[in-house]
Formats: structure tokens, sequence, C-alpha cells
């Protein structure tokens, strides 16, 4: 049972909807905004508005992450808008799930931004909850922004609620001027936020200092040639500061256990989408990653519209090692359909058939960052030199995570046996395409991939701009000349 209240303020929802949209940032009129934030309670449900702009994070990453890796062989069967996602078509800009990704996430960045810009009222007089209040909007404000620039490189930064004209002023800024507004608000909200969250679910410093972190072991990946997140910066030093900083907390021995509908926001989440079935809040991830025949093999016909030809790749399920238990719990080999044998590999890991609900929206809550990838984001930035960190320190934190999944320890760890080890740990979380950017060799991987499993011969070669997205083509025609598209696009 989630104790987050995610529900959003109807005034608010009315305003954000109604308003004429431009660059799919909807303002908010000075007077409807001025009647609203009243109370210290109007104030807590503005902020569960920002939270609840999370709700598609999972989507975002399933399909423009994980989908997009290495990890999961999509062809899909010809009738969905985003399959050119998975093929690697140059012809993106126009697909409404990219669309509607910028849509969504600048939606929570103006909901934020306005929260903001009302928290200096005098309603709230309160010092530690209008601390805590600016602390939460900061973190999101940087999560969404830093997802922004994951998946588009340059985009407009929107650091204070603007009107529909503004906003037509607005260019695309540079990746530098992006990453610092987001580590500015992510040292803010460190600052800011309580040790222990408010309420199950909320933001708290730990989860900041663990985002910041990747922050910034992202900027340090490679550039690939592109305007993109990696930025070739060195701040190793400071991912490992960041991460040393985080409260250490209870070790969840078994694997299976941080995924467990019964054992949500566990030692080792962070942070997570709180996803809330019971008010029809949930996410149709994981359903998406199943397929119509498995839920045939459930007798859950009322789900059986799900798409064929999306299965966990072959190299991922042949790259565990024997007596891997992650690979078990992860990924399930076949099933029974009709009587008869399906080989093929799918995605289970958050996936209870018991618990398979009527209408797409499943209940279990999404992690965004879990403790175990705080601290192997700690020992990548010890492998890759920085300090203060030894080799042993690294393969403490690897082996710690292989006796948790069953393997003997490595002694020696390398970046390719930390990023293999990545890969297995997160399968199904979203992480692969933002792990496999830092790679040095990204596109020879992915084309290699696609050269052995792409039986299909559907998915196009990749190439080094394809490591981010176009952006909308809808966003473009707004006013010409005021944003150009990415390259390769």
């Amino acid at each position: 049972m989630k104790t987050i209240n995610i529900f959003i303020p109807s005034l608010l929802a009315l305003v954000f909807l109604s308003c004429e949209k431009q660059l799919e940032i909807k303002p908010i009129s000075s007077l409807s905004v001025d009647n609203f934030y009243n109370s210290v309670s109007d104030f807590e449900q503005s902020v569960n508005g920002v939270y609840s702009s999370l709700k598609n994070y999972p989507l975002w990453l399933l399909r423009l992450s994980e989908t997009r890796s290495d990890n999961i062989y999509a062809v899909m069967d010809g009738a969905r808008d985003f399959e050119p996602i998975n093929h690697f078509k140059s012809s993106l800009s126009s697909v409404g799930f990219i669309k509607s990704v910028w849509s969504e996430i600048y939606t929570g960045l103006m909901r934020a931004n306005t929260t903001l810009d009302q928290l200096d009222n005098g309603v709230v007089t309160d010092n530690a909850i209008k601390n805590r209040m600016e602390g939460e909007l900061k973190f999101l404000r940087g999560l969404y922004h830093f997802t922004l620039l994951r998946f588009f490189g340059r985009v407009p930064v929107i650091s204070k609620a603007v009107s529909a004209e503004q906003a037509l002023a607005i260019p695309r800024s540079p990746v530098a001027d992006v990453y610092a507004i987001v580590i500015e608000d992510l040292e803010q909200a460190i600052s800011l936020l309580p040790d222990l969250p408010s309420q199950t679910g909320k933001a708290t410093k730990d989860a900041a200092r663990a985002l910041l972190a990747n922050v910034y072991l992202t900027r340090s990946g490679p550039k690939h040639g592109i305007d993109g997140a990696g930025q070739e910066s060195n701040d190793y030093n400071k991912v490992i500061e960041l991460v040393n900083q985080i409260t250490p907390r209870a070790w969840v021995a078994n694997y299976a256990d941080i995924f467990s509908y019964t054992n949500e926001n566990n030692a080792d989440i962070l942070f997570d989408v709180q996803l809330v079935n019971q008010l029809g809040l949930g996410s149709s991830y994981p359903g998406d990653l199943l397929g119509e025949g498995y839920f045939r093999s459930l007798s859950a016909a009322n789900l059986s519209g799900k798409p064929q030809n999306v299965e966990a790749s072959k190299d991922l399920f042949n790259s565990f090692d024997p007596g891997d238990l992650r690979r078990g719990f992860t990924i399930q080999h076949g099933y029974i359909d009709n009587g008869n044998f399906v080989d093929v590999r799918i995605m289970v890991k958050f996936v209870d058939p018991t618990r398979i609900p009527v209408n797409s929206n499943w209940g279990i809550n999404f992690p965004v960052i879990r403790y175990t990838d705080a601290l192997l984001m700690k020992a990548e930035a010890i492998i890759k030199g920085g300090t203060p960190g030894l080799q042993s320190d690294a393969d403490d934190i690897i082996n710690r995570v292989r006796a948790r999944a069953g393997l003997d320890p490595l002694t020696g760890a390398t970046f390719g046996q930390l990023m293999e080890e990545r890969r297995k740990e997160f399968a199904g979380e979203g992480l692969r395409w933002f792990d496999l950017a830092r790679t040095p060799d990204i596109v020879e991987k992915m084309n290699a991939w696609i050269a052995a499993e792409d039986n299909f011969g559907l998915i196009d070669d990749v190439i080094p701009n394809y490591i981010i997205y176009p952006l909308p083509s809808s966003e473009i025609d707004v006013k010409k000349g005021l944003y150009d598209q990415n390259p390769g696009y």
C-alpha cells in the first residue's frame, strides 16, 4: 500500500491541461495560481503533482533505453508508432511517443517551477517544511532536466514558470548549461532535503546524492563526436565523494526481494516511482515487455492485445554465468500456449503472475536509483581512476553484488567486467542504453549485436548520432528557427 498521495489537484490539472499548447509547455495564469496556493496543504498537493509527472517514467526508460539496447530484441508486430525507435530509423522526429516524452517532462518542469515560484508567498511559514518542499522540487527539476539531457542532448532549460509567448523565445541550451542547472538544483536539494522521507516515496538527501553522482558519471563518459550527455569531464572523484556520503544501508541479501510487491521501498531503493494501482495510476510497464501468448498462458485474456516479438535478447540470456540467480528471476525461458511450448525469453523481473491487473495498470513501484547502483557507480569511478579508492575497493563492491547472485568473486575487475555485471544486475530497469553510452565502443557493440540477432532484418545500422534522439518535429515546427534538429535525423 503506497502512502504518497499523487492525486493532482483538480484546479491545477484543469489549468495545466486546458491551456493552449506551445512547445508542449503549459503555462498557468497568474490569477489561477494566486487563487490556489492558500495553505500548506495546497502546496503539498502541488508538490505531489510534480511527482505524479513521473508516472510514465518507466515507459520512457523502457522504450528509449531498454528496448533500444542489446537487452531486448523488439521488432514488434508492425502496428506500434514507436517501432522505428527499436529499428534505429532516421525518421524518429515524427514518432508520437518521443513527442509524448518531451511533453510529459516539460509538464513536470512547469509544475515544479510554478510551485517553486509561489513558495515565497508567505503561506508556508515553517522553515523546515518550506526547505523540504524546495528540496523535493529541485530534486525533481534536476531529474527532469537530466532525463531530457540524456535523451536529447541540448534542450531548452526552463528554470521558472513561463508563459507560452516566453517559451517561444527560449532556445536550446548548450549541454554544459543544462548540466549547470542540474548540478545546481541537486546540490541545493542535498542541502535542503531531510535524511528520511517525509512520506514513503519522497526524495531524501541520499537520493539526491546518488542522482548527482549519476550526473557526474554520465558527464564523464565519452563524447562519441556528438552533442550528447558524455563530455569526458573526468568527474570521477566527485562520484566517489558523493557515494561515500550516502548513509550505509542494510544489504538486501535476496535479489528477488528488491522487486517484491510485498517489499516495496526496501533498503535497496534510494528513490522510485510510486505506482498506485488502486487509483488507476499504475503503469503498463512491465506488461509491454511480455506478449499476448504469455498472457494467454496465464488465462489473462484481458491483456491479450500486447505486441508480439518483444523478448529478452539471446545475447543477454546467454551472458549470465551458470548458477547466476538473477537470470531465472529476470528472464523466463518459454511458456506453454495452447498446449505448445513457445521458445522465447521474456522479461519477468517486475511480474507477479498472481497480481496481473485487469486494466494494464501494474502497481509495482519502478526503481529510479538503487543503493546497488550507487555502489557500482563508485566502483566504476575507481576503475576509471577516481580517488580515493583502490582496485580492491572496486572489487569488494562488485563481489558483494556477485555474492548475492550466487557467483564466485573476481580479482582485478576491469571496466568491461563491471559493465557486464551492471547489465545483468539492472536488466529490465531501463539503464542499459545509458550504460552503453559510457562505453567507448557502443556503436561497434550494437552493430555486432544487430548482425548476430536481427533475424527479421528490420534494424538499421547504428551511427553515433543515434546515441541521442531527435527533437519532436512538432516542436521544431512551432516556431521556425527556434530549434535546430540533432544531426542524423
